[in-house]
């Protein structure tokens, strides 16, 4: 059994830190599709992502290497008041990828 799964049958009520440690460890244990999974049943239990969440799914997206989804999570930065973690790891992913000009 998955953690997330055991901690919604324990009746936990997840907010942003359960789904960020969740998501965190799916990507940490090369889960990519539990680390999707879990970021779409945020809206299920009514937790909208904030920017640390945003953050662990755009580092997911970059070490994947599915650039342009990373790229389209990390939009709503530009306008919003996000944490240097989330343009860090924007910095990264274009480094990894050599886009240089994009650092």
């Amino acid at each position: 059994m998955f953690l997330g799964s055991e901690i919604v049958e324990r009746g936990v009520a997840p907010d942003n830190v359960t789904f960020s440690t969740i998501i965190g460890c799916s990507r940490l244990r090369s889960l990519p599709g539990k680390a999707v999974e879990w970021f779409e049943k945020m809206a299920a239990f009514g937790v909208d992502p904030d920017d640390v969440t945003y953050t662990v799914m755009i580092d997911f997206y970059g070490r994947v290497g599915n650039v342009d989804m990373a790229l389209r999570l990390y939009d709503p930065s530009r306008t919003e008041k996000w944490r240097v973690l989330t343009f860090t790891s924007i910095i990264k992913i274009y480094g990894t990828s050599r886009n240089f000009d994009g650092c």
